[in-house]
């Protein structure tokens, strides 16, 4: 465990686990079920969580899971999801 003064946007910090970004980026980069990386520069950024979510939509449609009109409805709720944690935390601007 990793800890940092700077403020983490990863969906585990948000719901009070004790994981900075760069931790989650580098469990994330590191896990060989990852097909696509996570650049570190989005460490401790709004796009952080974006991002994962883009990516699990992208591959979820590669793979022929969901089709388009799930994805958007899948994008939706997520980021809806992610804002709500982003403003209980206070850090929703």
């Amino acid at each position: 465990m990793t800890t940092s003064s700077r403020k983490s946007y990863n969906h585990l910090a948000l719901r009070g686990v004790q994981v900075d970004d760069d931790e989650f980026i580098s469990d994330w980069n590191s896990n060989r079920l990852t097909k696509t990386a996570l650049d570190l520069e989005l460490a401790y950024t709004k796009d952080l969580m974006p991002r994962v979510i883009d990516i699990g939509i992208a591959e979820d449609l590669e793979g022929g899971i969901i089709d388009t009109t799930l994805a958007k409805q899948r994008k939706h709720e997520q980021m809806k999801e992610y804002r709500e944690l982003l403003a209980k935390q206070g850090m929703l601007k």
